[in-house]
C-alpha cells in the first residue's frame, strides 16, 4: 500500500495532466487522501490535492460535485490562512478557487449563492472587470425576472383593453387606466436599468 509521500509525488506529476486524469487519481485514492492522519506540514498538500480535484471537476463540467468540494476547500483554506495571520484574499490560489466556485454555482442555477460569491470577488478584487461583469449580469437577470411579471400584467391589460374592458362599468375602467400608468412606468424604468447593467457588462 502506498504512503502519503508516494501520493504527493504522483500528484505533483499529474498537475499538468488532463482534468479527467486528475479526477480519476483523486477518486482512486480518496480513502488515503481523506482519512490518513496528517502532520501539520502535510495538511497544506492534502488541501492542494482536494482543491485541484475541485477545479478539475469544474473544468470537466461536473458542477454539482464541484460545488461541494470547493465549498469545503475554501472554508478550510480560510481557516488555515487566518491561523497563519494571512489574508486568504491576498493568495492567488484562493481567488482562483473562489472564482471557479462561483462559476459552478451559476451552472447549477444557484443564483443566490452565485451572487454572494461574486459580491465577495468584487469587494476584494475591485479592479477585476470580469468579476464586475458577472455581478452586473446577475443583477440584471434578477431584475429581468421581476420585470417579466410586469410584462405579463401589461399583456393582460392590452388584451383586456381590446376585448372585455369596455363591458366593465366606467369606474372600473378608470381604475384600470390609472393602474396601468405606474405599471408601465415601472416596467420601462426596470428595462432601462437592465439595459444599463448589460451595457456595463459588455464594456
Amino acid at each position: 500500500m502506498k504512503d502519503f509521500n508516494q501520493l504527493i509525488q504522483e500528484f505533483e506529476q499529474l498537475l499538468k495532466s488532463d482534468d479527467l486524469v486528475m479526477i480519476k487519481f483523486y477518486e482512486s485514492n480518496i480513502d488515503l487522501i481523506e482519512n490518513t492522519p496528517y502532520q501539520p506540514q502535510e495538511f497544506d498538500q492534502k488541501l492542494k490535492m482536494t482543491g485541484e480535484y475541485g477545479l478539475s471537476l469544474v473544468s470537466a463540467g461536473l458542477y454539482s460535485k464541484a460545488t461541494k468540494v470547493l465549498k469545503s476547500v475554501i472554508q478550510q483554506f480560510k481557516i488555515i490562512a487566518e491561523r497563519k495571520d494571512k489574508d486568504p484574499y491576498e493568495i492567488t490560489y484562493f481567488e482562483h478557487l473562489l472564482w471557479n466556485y462561483g462559476v459552478a454555482l451559476w451552472e447549477i442555477k444557484n443564483t443566490k449563492e452565485t451572487k454572494i460569491v461574486f459580491e465577495k470577488l468584487v469587494k476584494h478584487y475591485p479592479k477585476n472587470e470580469k468579476y464586475h461583469a458577472w455581478l452586473n449580469g446577475l443583477k440584471a437577470n434578477k431584475i429581468q425576472k421581476i420585470n417579466n411579471v410586469f410584462l405579463v400584467i401589461g399583456a393582460f391589460y392590452l388584451v383586456g383593453n381590446y376585448t372585455f374592458f369596455d363591458k366593465l362599468n366606467e369606474d372600473v375602467q378608470n381604475i384600470l387606466s390609472w393602474l396601468s400608468i405606474p405599471i408601465l412606468t415601472t416596467f420601462l424604468a426596470l428595462e432601462l436599468y437592465i439595459y444599463l447593467l448589460k451595457r456595463k457588462k459588455a464594456n
